[in-house]
């Protein structure tokens, strides 16, 4: 643990000690929070802002955080596990969970016509192994019917919920 998180912020004037209470304590906050769904993947596996993106091509919002790499999510996720990928719409995510043997792979999108290009990307085959939603995250006809989800992922849906009803979900 202590390698890891020195790799995480090695530019940092402070005990180890210190930055992971300071992580941990700030997760357990924003855990409790309305609107915050559970941990960014990002932060949990210590993603570094990806300064050069932005230098390289003069776009401040490219500052995000390096995107992990789906690898990551084989070490702490079974494959049994359910996961929701949450404004699916023509996104490759469920091409690799269903790549990589996953069993319980959820597409939500509000677009009908997202979902189709992703049905027609796969083929027939590997789109029974998933499990297609068409619905409005901020007024869930069936995502909220939903039992148990392991993972929920979202590219950056989430951060247009920006009502208070839509905060609450």
């Amino acid at each position: 643990m202590r390698s890891q998180a020195q790799s995480c912020d090695e530019d940092a004037n402070e005990p180890i000690d210190l930055q992971v209470s300071r992580f941990l304590a700030s997760r357990s906050i924003a855990l409790v929070l309305m609107g915050v769904p559970g941990i960014y993947l990002l932060s949990l596996f210590g993603s570094r802002n990806d300064v050069k993106a932005v230098l390289e091509g003069k776009n401040p919002r490219l500052i995000n955080r390096r995107t992990i790499c789906k690898e990551a999510c084989n070490s702490i996720l079974d494959k049994e596990a359910p996961v929701l990928d949450a404004g699916a719409g023509a996104s490759k995510f469920i091409d690799y969970l269903v790549d990589h043997s996953y069993e319980n792979v959820i597409a939500v999108d509000i677009s009908e016509m997202a979902l189709h290009k992703t049905r027609e990307r796969l083929g027939e085959e590997k789109s029974r192994k998933v499990i297609w939603i068409i619905d409005d995250i901020t007024k869930p006809a069936h995502v909220d019917q939903l039992s148990e989800i392991d993972l929920w992922h979202d590219r950056a849906l989430l951060h247009f919920l920006t009502g208070d009803k839509e905060r609450q979900m």
